[in-house]
């Protein structure tokens, strides 16, 4: 960059800052500033209020409505997303009166000062546009809740200063609010802060164009490999098979299982077959692995109590360690390690090392006494023991003359299985995650979430046990249901 663009730079560095301060000195000497701030707290009451009130009706709107889970669950996420957008505090100024009145001090006091200046004045003439594009016309009709602030002010006998003073007679004389006589069919789920006060056809087919955008780039990136994946799953045998009742505890109380710890501990045995394919095996891990991010946020979604919580933390840390550096509780996962043993031999290593790890923590620390609060290293080998002796207490004829690769064909059964019984609750946690805040974070991870819908195409398709919804959150409520006569 030379002398001469570098002091073009700078200029214009300098004449912005310079607008931008004449910008914040014409709201103040206007007293605008103030006027907002007295109507943010109530401003925020009310927002929270209707913004329930929306969400509730686009909860039971669409109860009667026949079609597939699919394309409920996307008129369902549609309607959030307007939610959402016209809660969002930018849109609520962008269309209110107050910041209308504060565009059109702002844009012409730039003007006046800056003559020639306008990139200052882009911002408020923006705003002004939106603010009539939201039908907003100035009047003399002052907003009960612009004022109620005020009146709970004075019912608290405040002693204004001099500048507060002012500030009270602006508001009733001085700042003009919208009033819109006209009658439009627009959605019933924008979020108004005033009911005179309505977005035009063309907002709502804005907003509704930037969640078919958001939809169609997360649909893109949706690889098919975790589809693949589910697809092997031709009944839920795997959700029974990881954990028998019969393998002995090795200390009490009994954990409680989870969706995703069984899936890393399957995974581990898997991918320690020396006689599979490599590129398998990857391939295997690979599906897992975008898998536990689903199932981490059914978790951490649906299973929320601390018993759970503590095994959910223990999963993510032991597959950092499978991810990063192959190993399982710091002992290697390489299939070199394995060669020349049977596949019976190699679940025997994972049950007497697993069995190991849990007999040295609870005699250290607990000396036999019932196990509270336990370590991460304690749950990652509990859990490896019972799976890998429960598959060989599931197969005891056939376990002795089992192949490496039939063993490695079961066990991606087994965790296809497991997956695809998880992510039957993928529709609860869109809902839950549009209805719980109704912020625009949660509604994206929501519509991310729905970006899954073949899978969700599938698992709809596929006859799932009669279950109370509330218990099908849970996989020993699975296995409980599946093990009944």
């Amino acid at each position: 960059m030379d002398n001469k663009a570098l002091a073009a730079n700078v200029t214009g560095l300098v004449i912005l800052v310079i607008t931008m301060i004449a910008n914040v000195c014409i709201q103040i000497s206007t007293g605008v500033i103030n006027h907002v701030a007295i109507t943010i707290a109530t401003t925020k009451q009310i927002l929270e209020m209707k913004c329930e009130a929306t969400s509730q009706k686009a909860l039971y709107d669409q109860h009667d409505i026949v079609m597939s889970t699919v394309e409920r669950l996307r008129r369902y996420v549609r309607r959030y997303w307007v939610i959402a957008e016209t809660n969002s505090p930018q849109f609520v100024m962008a269309s209110s009166p107050l910041s209308f009145a504060s565009s059109v001090i702002s844009a012409v006091g730039v003007f006046f000062y800056s003559t020639g200046v306008m990139v200052g004045a882009i911002a408020p003439i923006f705003r002004c546009y939106m603010a009539l594009k939201w039908k907003i016309w100035m009047s003399l009709k002052v907003e009960e809740y612009w004022t109620q602030k005020l009146n709970e002010w004075k019912e608290s006998d405040i002693t204004f200063t001099s500048s507060s003073s002012r500030c009270v007679m602006c508001c009733f004389t001085s700042i003009a609010s919208s009033s819109d006589n006209t009658s439009e069919d627009v959605s019933g789920y924008a979020v108004q802060l005033e009911d005179g006060i309505r977005p035009t056809q063309e907002i709502l087919i804005g907003i509704s164009r930037s969640f078919n955008h958001f939809m169609k780039e997360a649909e893109k990136k949706q690889s098919k490999s975790l589809l693949k994946l589910v697809e092997k799953s031709t009944s839920f045998e795997g959700v029974m098979n990881f954990d028998n009742d019969q393998v002995q505890l090795l200390f009490s109380p009994r954990l409680v299982n989870t969706w995703s710890l069984p899936l890393v501990s399957l995974t581990c045995i898997a991918i320690t077959l020396p006689k599979i394919n490599k590129r398998k095996a990857r391939r295997l891990f690979s599906r897992v692995s975008e898998g536990l991010l689903y199932g981490r946020m059914v978790e951490e979604c649906l299973n929320t109590a601390s018993e759970f919580v503590d095994i959910q933390k223990a999963t993510v840390t032991l597959w950092h360690e499978v991810q990063d550096n192959k190993k399982w509780l710091e002992n290697s996962l390489e299939t070199s390690g394995f060669k020349g043993k049977t596949s019976v031999e190699i679940l025997t290593w994972f049950v007497d090392k697993a069995q190991e790890i849990v007999t040295d923590i609870t005699n250290k620390s607990f000396n036999g006494e019932p196990v509270h609060n336990p370590p991460k290293k304690l749950i990652a080998a509990n859990s490896m023991y019972r799976v890998a002796q429960t598959v060989i207490l599931n197969y005891p004829r056939s376990m002795g003359s089992i192949s490496e690769k039939e063993l490695f064909n079961l066990i991606c059964s087994m965790i296809a299985d497991i997956l695809a019984a998880c992510l039957t609750n993928i529709p609860l946690v869109i809902m839950k995650k549009c209805n719980r805040s109704g912020s625009e974070a949660s509604v994206e991870a929501a519509a991310k979430l729905l970006s899954t819908r073949e899978i969700l195409t599938k698992l709809e398709a596929r006859q799932l046990p009669r279950m109370d919804p509330n218990k099908m959150i849970y996989i020993d409520e699975w296995r409980l249901n599946l093990n009944q006569p």
